[in-house]
């Protein structure tokens, strides 16, 4: 039992127990490993050059989880042999590298590159555009935000202001259409499964008050009434026991009922009067 423990490691990030040969050894530890399993370390580093657009810079953050010290060196040898083949595994490469450098870094601290010098602005802008992205649609393919964004253009350009509430559910209708066309453009989909997606979109064009096909003489303005009414019919009113409680709450029909008291009195002879206390 003691031996079967010692020969396995467990991954934090898929959260399996696997053994130790399934990981990668550490290069600062002759007895250690890497925290994460190989499976996940190489999706990782996919993710962060989907993310960041840059391998380096994804090589350097994954390197930073892993505790393994970032050298130029080693990065400038990786990436040679890398662009000669592009199919071999970035990691491993480094790796490779960084055991045969004449001076062995002991810690993060001996890393001689930063994150940022793989980034000019135009690195920078890109981040912040998926970051934006991400918190906008979710996690996505470049090319499914590029058909989101374009569809969100399509149906939503004619309107100068848009309610939160209106913008998520026409975002919930492009990323419908995103699953239809992925689901058209499987082989092996079933035609119920499109014909739930296809329903799924109308649900929403029916909700959005879209679903009319015919020609539409509306102007801007009726159209986006229109539209925020419908979003209103399906937003669930606020609870509140006391109806007046807002009632007048600027003091307009307070400040009316003054105005037009005098006005009474003059032209029917009324005696309503304010209250004046005798103090």
């Amino acid at each position: 039992m003691n031996n079967s423990r010692r020969s396995e490691l467990s991954c934090p990030v898929c959260g399996k127990v696997k053994n130790k040969s399934q990981f990668n050894k550490s290069p600062i530890s002759s007895q250690g490993y890497l925290y994460f399993c190989k499976t996940c370390t190489n999706t990782k580093l996919k993710s962060y050059i989907d993310m960041l657009g840059n391998e380096g810079a994804a090589l350097w953050c994954l390197c930073m989880e892993q505790s393994v010290p970032f050298m130029k060196e080693a990065w400038e040898t990786a990436y040679a042999n890398y662009q000669k083949d592009k199919t071999s595994n970035l990691f491993l490469l480094y790796l490779e590298a960084y055991d045969v450098l004449d001076e062995k870094p002991t810690g993060l601290w001996d890393s001689d590159v930063m994150l940022s010098d793989f980034f000019s602005q135009n690195h920078v802008d890109i981040v912040d555009l998926q970051k934006q992205r991400i918190m906008d649609w979710g996690h996505y393919e470049v090319s499914d935000y590029e058909f989101l964004e374009a569809k969100m253009y399509e149906y939503t350009s004619q309107f100068k202001n848009m309610k939160p509430s209106q913008v998520n559910r026409y975002r919930d209708l492009c990323k419908a259409e995103l699953r239809k066309r992925k689901l058209e453009e499987d082989p092996d989909a079933q035609q119920k499964d499109i014909t739930a997606a296809g329903k799924e979109i109308m649900d929403l064009m029916k909700m959005l008050k879209i679903d009319n096909f015919q020609s539409d003489t509306r102007s801007d303005v009726e159209r986006q009434l229109e539209y925020q009414a419908a979003i209103m019919e399906q937003t669930k009113p606020c609870e509140d026991e006391d109806i007046l409680k807002y009632q007048d709450f600027c003091g307009c029909q307070k400040l009316e009922k003054q105005l037009m008291r005098p006005l009474r009195n003059l032209i029917a002879g009324t005696k309503d009067y304010p209250y004046v206390s005798k103090e």
